[in-house]
């Protein structure tokens, strides 16, 4: 719209002003309001916009540009209000609907990450290297001390520096976005629940360990993620973009195979994965109970998850036993790499 347009609407404007012809009166204020917006004249444009308000307080879009006018002076409570106001009047306002989201989970403090990292940091301060091997186990959890108690305490002790470096990076990295965006109690509730199954489903997988860490709880809140935002890009080694989903599946299948390799070298090596696989399915199972319409992105998800079981399963066959396989066990392996493959794509 030009300038000569814009006078005609203002003439248009005071003429239905005289006229009292309210109706005609709102649609030319929201077109002006368009106008000046258009012309990142954002003061012009909301006092348009409230003008057309004032005259008809239940027309839709109105409130929504408002509220665009306010996010670009940084006025964020005023354009959480007027959001709020245009879903009541226009629920179907999918970009309102987005925008106000967004905010929200803006606006929120992860205070239970910022707790937990704080409480890990603590407990692995005054026991590494501080207190003996022997006295650590008293605290994590085995198959011979499976109680509520050693469940939880098992979660904020560590092996070692890097155990704990790399699970305080994941907390900070996954665990504001996650918190931010479901609330605490949730956030907590994964959390726990993720952490205190996998670690116990662990121990009893394997006898003569013990298990600690918060690993489990973290691929708990990963499993959430990829729930809520599945196609969440992240950056692998800073310039490769992926998916979160097919990250964590790689992962999954590598680090399985990684393991059988291990295994095959006789190194009696005892890694988490079991651990790993339960919380993270536990974050998905609890994620999709309070976000029903997100059911069906959890079938979704479960059958990609399955595609990687077949993928990492094909491998391990046909790693392990490549020197004495025959025709038809390595035909069925590439064939389960197929299918796997296809159920991802």
């Amino acid at each position: 719209m030009s300038e000569q347009n814009a006078e005609d609407l203002v003439e248009k404007l005071h003429k239905a002003q005289k006229e009292k012809n309210k109706e005609v009166e709102v649609k030319i204020l929201i077109e002006l309001g368009l106008f000046h917006y258009e012309n990142e004249d954002f003061s012009k444009s909301k006092l348009s916009f409230e003008n057309a308000l004032k005259l008809n307080p239940h027309i839709p879009e109105v409130n929504y540009y408002i509220a665009l006018n306010s996010l670009r002076e940084d006025k964020l409570e005023d354009a959480k209000k007027h959001l709020e106001k245009e879903l009541e009047i226009n629920p179907s306002n999918s970009d309102a609907k987005s925008i106000l989201e967004k905010l929200k989970i803006n606006a929120n403090i992860p205070l239970v990450t910022i707790f937990l990292l704080i409480l890990n940091s603590i407990v692995f301060y005054f026991t590494y290297p501080k207190i003996s091997l022997v006295e650590t186990i008293k605290y994590t959890l085995s198959y011979d001390t499976i109680n509520i108690t050693n469940a939880i305490t098992s979660l904020f002790f560590h092996a070692n520096l890097i155990h704990f470096i790399v699970n305080m990076a994941i907390l900070i990295m996954f665990g504001i976005i996650l918190e931010k965006h479901i609330g605490s109690l949730k956030f907590l509730l994964i959390y726990l629940v993720s952490g205190v199954t996998g670690n116990i489903i662990q121990s009893v997988a394997y006898h003569n360990s013990f298990v600690l860490g918060a690993s489990a709880a973290l691929f708990g809140l990963l499993g959430a993620i990829v729930i809520i935002n599945p196609l969440l890009e992240l950056k692998i080694f800073g310039i490769l973009k992926a998916p979160i989903i097919l990250v964590f599946g790689g992962f999954f299948a590598i680090n399985t195979l990684i393991q059988n390799y291990l295994s095959v070298l006789n190194f009696n090596l005892i890694t988490g994965d079991i651990a790993h696989m339960i919380g993270f399915l536990c974050g998905i199972l609890i994620i999709s109970l309070f976000y029903h319409e997100k059911i069906s992105v959890f079938y979704n998800w479960l059958l990609i998850f399955l595609g990687f079981f077949m993928i990492t399963y094909s491998l391990e066959n046909l790693f392990i036993y490549y020197n004495s396989i025959g025709v038809l066990f390595f035909i069925l392996q590439i064939m389960l790499f197929s299918i796997g493959t296809i159920m991802i794509i």
